[in-house]
């Protein structure tokens, strides 16, 4: 075929000039709108593209409605083999529009290449290679949680073999959307008797610090005080005191009835993310409100990220061994848990090797 401009995107590549789609020596129909809306979100990977936006760039002098990008859609995921469960390349945003989520390669007709970047989100994402999988299995859960269905997924693999760089990597993307909170918890080694929720006390301090820390704290107040109370300095002496006085006594039963139900609450207002690591460190109670929030049947826009060492390691009655294989194996109505992912070296493609080498060598 003739050298022009292509977009690539393993194992597809997009003839810009003569507006095809191909996958290795085979050619695939699309037609010219599908095509066009293809395009568009793949020179524009990584970023939410409005409806708005893809109206004004493809058909700038007709109305189109959002059922008949829909219906483009379909048949470009139709093409792309791509499923709207769990996206390799396409996501959708309910009600604001769609997200490439596969890295793009620029190839031109002097045969070189070079990344296509988000003009909103690449300057805050560190480059990793060999982890698209990894990222788009993350990036498909934060959809379907965006929608109401809570996903809990857990990424495994030895120490050193790049479980925090993906984490980072995807909270990164995540925290330049609009209105998502993040709370991040980090469970520790130790010798004798772990703190209780310690990692998601953790996850709740930050997110009390956030930019609307305030209605946070409010929301805790309200259907969580068991657990504000252990949070000092999020509230006044006056107010602290007071509620010492109001849960005093109060049950694991109750706190864990108390963490799910606030959790619920602020996932009205916007998506919650909640990130653990090094669960293998973490203690009992923590794995079992992990447990009762991915079995809860009430939807919520949540998404629970576990990162741990291969379970293999772990002694058979470790609590979260026994909690990852029954999740796998008994899904609630509501919670798609995503089964258990064991991270290995990554296996590189040509187009990441030339991405890498681009970013290195300029």
């Amino acid at each position: 075929m003739r050298a022009t401009s292509q977009l690539l995107f393993a194992p597809y590549r997009l003839d810009l000039q003569n507006e095809q789609l191909w996958r290795a020596d085979h050619l695939i129909p699309l037609r010219a709108k599908p095509f066009a809306l293809l395009r568009f979100t793949a020179e524009n990977p990584a970023r939410l593209v409005l409806h708005e936006e893809l109206r004004k760039a493809i058909w700038p002098n007709t109305y189109v409605s959002e059922g008949v990008l829909r219906v483009y859609l379909r048949e470009v995921r139709a093409a792309l083999e791509d499923d709207p469960e769990s996206p390799r390349f396409i996501e959708t945003i309910a009600r604001r529009g769609y997200r490439f989520l596969a890295e793009v390669q620029r190839l031109t007709s002097a045969g070189t290449s070079a990344a296509v970047d988000s003009t909103t989100e690449s300057s805050k994402t560190p480059a990793i290679v060999g982890r698209n999988a990894e990222l788009a299995r993350l990036r498909g859960a934060f959809a379907k949680a965006s929608i109401g269905a809570r996903q809990v997924v857990f990424l495994n693999g030895e120490a050193g073999i790049g479980k925090t760089t993906i984490l980072e990597t995807f909270l990164n993307e995540v925290a330049d959307r609009d209105e998502v909170w993040i709370g991040r918890g980090q469970c520790v080694e130790h010798r004798g008797e772990s703190e209780p929720y310690l990692p998601m006390l953790d996850a709740l301090h930050r997110l009390a610090h956030h930019t609307d820390g305030a209605r946070v704290i409010e929301t805790l107040s309200k259907h969580a005080p068991t657990w504000l109370v252990q949070m000092p300095g999020a509230i006044d002496d006056a107010a602290f005191n007071d509620l010492q006085k109001k849960v005093d006594g109060a049950s694991q039963q109750r706190m864990l009835r108390e963490m799910a139900d606030a959790l619920e609450q602020l996932c009205l207002q916007r998506p919650v993310v909640l990130a653990f690591e090094d669960l293998h460190w973490s203690d009992p109670s923590t794995i079992t409100l992990l447990d009762l929030l991915a079995r809860r049947t009430e939807r919520a826009r949540l998404l629970v990220i576990g990162t741990h060492r291969p379970l293999a390691i772990l002694a058979a009655e470790h609590p979260l061994r026994i909690l990852a294989h029954e999740l796998a194996d008994d899904i609630a109505r509501n919670c798609r848990c995503l089964r258990s992912r064991r991270l290995r070296s990554p296996s590189i493609s040509e187009t990441e090797l030339s991405a890498m080498r681009a970013r290195r060598y300029g």
